[in-house]
């Protein structure tokens, strides 16, 4: 019979507990956020290529961050994007008189009076 090893450590489980987490077994010690190295044993976590996060450094690092004031968009939040970039809905605007473009999906040109 074949001894488990822990996913991250590699060293047998003696006595204790035994995590289950993506399809393997751990330590609880050893179950850790890929970034800040807090435990997830006891909390929800996010994964990305195989490797859990915290909910904070996830958010840190993943969520979409607004193209103009630069403040992470909320996962509930509805947000807009353009070329690209994820832009809160009050916080798209037209650079030149920060008229809402947000409304106006089929034309993203402000008429300006330049008279």
């Amino acid at each position: 019979m074949s001894t488990m090893m822990c996913a991250k450590c590699a060293r047998p489980f003696t006595s204790g507990s035994i995590l289950s987490a993506l399809d393997k077994k751990w330590h609880p010690e050893c179950f850790v956020c890929t970034i800040c190295k807090r435990t997830l044993a006891d909390q929800s976590f996010h994964v990305k290529n195989e490797d859990p996060f915290c909910a904070n450094c996830w958010k840190e690092n993943f969520q979409p961050r607004c193209a103009t004031c630069n403040k992470i968009i909320d996962p509930c939040e509805q947000y807009m994007t353009y070329n690209e970039r994820a832009y809160h809905k009050n916080c798209f605007t037209c650079a030149s008189c920060h008229q809402s473009l947000a409304e106006n999906k089929e034309d993203l040109n402000c008429i300006h009076n330049d008279k």
